[in-house]
């Protein structure tokens, strides 16, 4: 018994002695402050081919509505039978108090950034006019 309450007694001191020894990996002990820099590289993917964007103006008649956290993207099908998915929020608006919900069968005319994802035309409108 005796034994079994040495080696459990030698057991908490070595973890005590082990918790509290300092580590300075090489470093003086002065009492200057320590910054450590974090040297992750941030990788961003270039750009692919299908995600060049050109200003455009659309005109077309609304097809669905699709309501999101920050306004709603529209499907609209112009006069040439084309589908664009138009999204719309305040904060990409030139001017904000612009903003207007639109339903289904509306006609809409939208300006912004147009590009291409999956094979469908996004557009970022700046402006929309129903």
């Amino acid at each position: 018994m005796k034994r079994i309450l040495i080696i459990a007694i030698l057991a908490v001191a070595v973890n005590v002695v082990a918790c509290n020894d300092k580590k300075t990996d090489g470093a003086s002990n002065d009492a200057t402050d320590v910054t450590e820099v974090d040297n992750t590289t941030v990788v961003t993917p270039e750009p692919s081919a299908n995600a060049e964007t050109k200003s455009v103006t659309v005109k077309g008649i609304v097809i669905k509505v699709e309501h999101g956290k920050d306004g709603y993207t529209a499907k609209i099908k112009d006069g040439d039978g084309q589908y664009y998915f138009v999204t719309v929020s305040r904060a990409n608006l030139t001017e904000p108090s612009n903003y207007r919900e639109v339903n289904v069968n509306d006609e809409i005319t939208a300006s912004g950034e147009q590009w291409e994802m999956n094979g469908e035309v996004h557009i970022k409108a700046i402006s929309v006019i129903i």
